[in-house]
């Protein structure tokens, strides 16, 4: 799987080395991440093809972080941040 610019200049950058493989790939956590599905580790079958997996890279080290909390952290995670988006609000003045 290859990154270029979308312009087609600079260099291309392979990003998985993979020699399976590597399909369907999508963006996500709005650029932050992408995955895709590749047959390395999956049965192979010469008749039928074979099985795949979904792979994911993430670009940025804190939605990587984020992906690795328990249920339970990322909601105690949500209802923190929701508290701090509140408290950054700035104060409404009657009109």
């Amino acid at each position: 799987m290859v990154l270029i610019k979308d312009d087609g200049s600079g260099k291309r950058t392979n990003l998985t080395w993979s020699g399976f493989d590597d399909e369907r790939p999508q963006w996500g956590l709005d650029g932050k991440m992408m995955y895709w599905l590749n047959n390395r580790q999956g049965m192979k079958n010469l008749s039928r093809g074979s099985q795949t997996d979904v792979y994911a890279m993430f670009f940025d080290p804190r939605a990587w972080d984020r992906s690795q909390l328990s249920k339970e952290d990322f909601e105690l995670r949500q209802e923190m941040e929701k508290k701090d988006s509140a408290s950054k609000k700035p104060p409404s003045y009657p009109s």
